[in-house]
């Protein structure tokens, strides 16, 4: 088959994962190979950043936020920081693994490789911030999931509360969204109700 001291360069098969950085790139199957999870990385043409670009980890910590689920969590705590996130990244892409079903793999091709923002996809300059004209765009909202967290983007006991300042939050936030070419629930909606016409 091939030598335990070498790498197995040859791709055993291209799978298709949205899911891992949701930019629909095409994801070797580097399995049974075992290598740092940085290198699997490279392997499957993933830029990693290094911990010194604080910038992109202020950035990570946003979209964390907003895509944490139980399977791509990085803590048991709920108060994670951008340090935590770059210190993670530092440990955990020193570590050997075999394959890219590894879940360390799954969340390092999440929170420690480049990607793109919706609201650096669409550029912010396109954004509209006039709640008023916002606010016209309520009535329109078909999607459901969407309208129902628009609803819930309340200021307890604030007065900035009417259909235009919670579409603006719910903007102001899910832009921070990483923009995926496969998964567009969120790009789509973004670019019909949050740029100006």
């Amino acid at each position: 088959m091939f030598n335990s001291g070498f790498a197995v360069k040859s791709a055993i098969g291209i799978v298709t994962v949205g899911t891992l950085g949701g930019a629909g790139y095409g994801v070797y199957s580097y399995n049974n190979t075992t290598d740092t999870v940085r290198n699997y990385l490279k392997k499957n043409n993933l830029t990693v950043i290094e911990k010194t670009n604080s910038t992109f980890w202020t950035k990570v910590l946003e979209t964390y936020k907003l895509e944490k689920t139980q399977e791509l969590s990085i803590s048991v705590e709920n108060n994670v920081t951008a340090e935590n996130i770059r210190d993670w990244c530092d440990t955990n892409l020193k570590t050997n693994i075999d394959s890219t079903d590894n879940s360390l793999f799954k969340k390092a091709s999440r929170w420690c490789v480049d990607y793109q923002t919706i609201e650096e996809q669409l550029t912010s300059a396109k954004f509209q911030t006039d709640t008023k004209e916002l606010a016209k765009k309520y009535s329109s909202i078909t999607d459901t999931t969407i309208k129902g967290q628009i609803d819930k983007s309340v200021i307890s006991g604030g007065n900035n509360n009417s259909e235009g300042d919670k579409i603006k939050r719910w903007c102001d936030s899910n832009k921070k969204r990483r923009f995926s070419s496969d998964d567009k629930v969120y790009s789509s909606n973004i670019e019909t109700i949050c740029l100006k016409a």
